[in-house]
């Protein structure tokens, strides 16, 4: 039975013989991939929002959750680690417009990643305890800049950093809970004069006879 609302009550009644065993009812939650987790507010309130993009973070044991325009990209205050995980911006930019990477607690560090590709291990059990991202300084991309910031299974929270700049806890070998990413307009473009508007009104201006 599944329950789209945020409460309902419920009442089960069974019927128990000398030959059955007692009624063992167990209630789960299956939308945590689509509701993040539980939120700490303290420190989703000063999150930036950017633009729409996508998470598939690789969860232990929970497998494969996809995070769409929510504050953390994974369960926060579930214990769980991420091992793996990939990024799809879904406007203005492009996939291959992004790159990341990560540090696993084997030692590992991957290369730079393009966005829609996966970063990380499956079913190794292995979590990743770095995390960096960064517009590919190679595409002509420009007006925009990246900003993340990490959430620890020890609780602590790292960040926000900038533009590739790796993240990690401040407590060594720490699993990534959680994080955080905004694809925002960066101040230099957003203090740029509208070039657009100012043409089209000079434009509309009536000519003198």
């Amino acid at each position: 039975m599944n329950i789209s609302v945020e409460s309902a009550p419920l009442l089960i009644l069974s019927v128990q013989s000398d030959q059955t065993t007692p009624l063992d009812v167990e209630i789960e939650r299956t939308d945590l991939g689509a509701a993040g987790g539980s939120f700490d507010n303290a420190v989703v309130d000063g999150l930036r929002t950017g633009l729409r993009t996508q998470v598939t973070a690789h969860i232990q044991n929970r497998g494969d959750l996809t995070f769409l325009e929510e504050p953390w990209c994974g369960l926060v205050g579930e214990q769980l680690w991420i091992e793996a995980f990939e990024i799809v911006p879904r406007e203005k930019i492009k996939p291959e417009h992004i790159e990341y990477k990560a540090l696993d607690a084997a030692g590992t560090e991957t290369p730079w990643v393009k966005g829609g590709w996966v970063c990380g291990s499956r079913g190794l059990g292995i979590p990743l305890i770095g995390f960096a991202l960064r517009l590919d300084p190679t595409s002509d991309v420009t007006g925009y800049e990246v900003e993340y910031t990490c959430r620890f299974i020890s609780g602590h929270v790292a960040g926000p950093a900038r533009n590739g700049e790796p993240v990690f806890s401040p407590q060594p070998n720490d699993p990534i809970e959680a994080f955080h990413i905004a694809i925002i307009q960066s101040e230099s473009a957003a203090g740029e004069p509208p070039k657009r508007k100012r043409a089209a009104a000079k434009s509309s201006k009536p000519k003198s006879d």
